[in-house]
């Protein structure tokens, strides 16, 4: 039996995982935890997963190494295939899905993906053919230590990459009224993870592209430790971290020194002066989150 299919894919997966447990193979180039974890949840047996080893793809957000650390930790088997781009979902040999759909929960809840699912004998036959030539061809598998270097280049290149771009004035944090609903999540999975709202008012913004905003690397390299309130102190103090890279890495939020803020904020007024900024018109076009009732 064919079936054609183009919508539902999480419930198409968690249906294949409950007929066929005892093994579960994957091909796919973006994995996303969320979405990994709907399968994970089962309990499959005997993982075996193809994907996309780009470091670029973790940087950009579009697969995530937390994914693949899961992964091992099921104790699944995973290797690289370069510049993957197929997808097929084994369970046992009981059913394959081919669909456009990646592991990821834009792919399995929110994008138009369209594919077949089938319990034919040859043609489950066929796509396991397909599956263990690409995994002939993927070299040794993954282990911990790699995902551990991985991490530590994508979070390096996350900081020395960064670019400030804009600033507003931040309002109080207010707990209920400024914190994701379940309907924000729906829209927008990765608001899971982060939650809160950080409400801003009088926004300006560098016009053109990113490359016209400051370079947080050019803060950095400038200040060294005065970047940071935090590791101003620890040098100041003879001891902690002064290495302001290492600070940006370990924390989700590190506050400016006094040298910092004057510095970046000379800095955004030149990129203002040369670049403009965007304008207030095009600002209200932005796809905002609405204000509650009681703002």
């Amino acid at each position: 039996m064919f079936r054609l299919v183009d919508s539902g894919w999480a419930a198409e997966l968690i249906d294949g995982v409950r007929e066929g447990p005892d093994e579960l193979r994957i091909v796919c180039p973006f994995i996303k935890e969320r979405a990994l974890d709907r399968l994970l949840e089962l309990g499959p047996k005997n993982i075996r997963v193809i994907t996309r080893f780009n470091l670029a793809d973790f940087a950009d957000g579009v697969s995530d190494i937390a994914a693949l650390r899961k992964l091992l930790r099921a104790s699944a088997a995973v290797r690289g295939i370069r510049n993957l781009h197929a997808k097929l979902y084994l369970f046992g040999d009981r059913r394959a899905i081919v669909t456009s759909a990646n592991l990821t929960e834009a792919g399995l809840c929110h994008n138009p993906e369209f594919g077949v699912v089938t319990n034919d004998a040859t043609a489950v036959r066929e796509c396991r053919a397909y599956f263990d030539n690409l995994w002939s061809r993927g070299g040794g598998n993954l282990c911990r230590e790699k995902l551990d270097a991985w991490d530590g280049k994508v979070k390096r290149h996350l900081v020395s990459g960064t670019r400030i771009f804009g600033l507003a004035v931040a309002m109080k944090h207010v707990p209920g009224r400024d914190d994701a609903t379940p309907q924000d999540i729906e829209l927008r999975s990765w608001k899971e993870n982060w939650p809160r709202y950080i409400r801003v008012h009088h926004a300006e913004f560098v016009a053109g592209t990113m490359e016209n905003g400051v370079s947080l690397g050019g803060l950095m390299d400038t200040l060294g430790a005065d970047s940071f309130a935090s590791t101003q102190r620890n040098r100041e103090r003879g001891s902690g971290n002064i290495n302001p890279r290492r600070a940006l890495m370990q924390q989700p939020a590190v506050k400016l020194s006094e040298k910092g803020c004057a510095w970046l904020s000379q800095r955004l007024q030149e990129a203002f002066e040369a670049h403009g900024k965007v304008p207030e018109a095009d600002l209200r076009k932005l796809d905002q989150q609405a204000l509650p009732a009681d703002w």
